[in-house]
């Protein structure tokens, strides 16, 4: 049981000192890189974020360049169309997604998160006072019949993501 025990702590410290570690790698980028990589930690692999990192300061900007080309769904076109959609979700979900008090903005919180990669869903339920009478405020997102269930047990506008939907 002891060496149970042991694995669990090792793993857990080894795994806190990956994290730390990439974000001190982060943490030496210039502020539009580490910006760069903030707006797109839902589109970004993690082999594309090392490769990031790893680049000298004067090829970001074509790594930049490459990784929406990338995504472009139409390259004949001179926009892209993937990029401009993504960032105006970001806006949406930060008009949409501000009533939490002192929170964080509406793109970093899971409602944002959901919506910025799977758009707006196609019926949204709301339930400020809960499903039920000592419930907690819920919303139940509809995308075609697949549902997605958020619930706010703090009571302070931040609803997260309930891992079984």
């Amino acid at each position: 049981m002891k060496r149970s025990v042991r694995l669990a702590a090792a793993l857990i410290a080894l795994t806190a000192a990956a994290a730390c570690a990439a974000a001190r790698l982060e943490r030496g980028l210039d502020p539009d890189s580490r910006e760069f990589l903030s707006q797109v930690r839902y589109l970004i692999t993690s082999k594309e974020r090392r490769t990031f990192r790893n680049l000298q300061a004067s090829e970001r900007p074509a790594f930049i360049a490459a990784f929406w080309v990338k995504r472009d769904p139409d390259p004949a076109t001179e926009e892209n169309e993937f990029k401009i959609q993504y960032y105006q979700r970001i806006e949406e979900a930060n008009f949409l997604f501000n009533e939490g008090r002192g929170s964080e903005p509406g793109w970093l919180q899971d409602r944002g998160r959901i919506y910025i990669l799977l758009g707006p869903p196609d019926n949204r339920e709301q339930y400020p006072r809960g499903v039920t009478f000592y419930g907690i405020p819920t919303e139940l997102w509809w995308y075609g019949w697949f549902s997605i269930l958020f619930t706010d047990p703090s009571w302070n506008g931040n609803y997260k993501l309930v891992p079984e939907s």
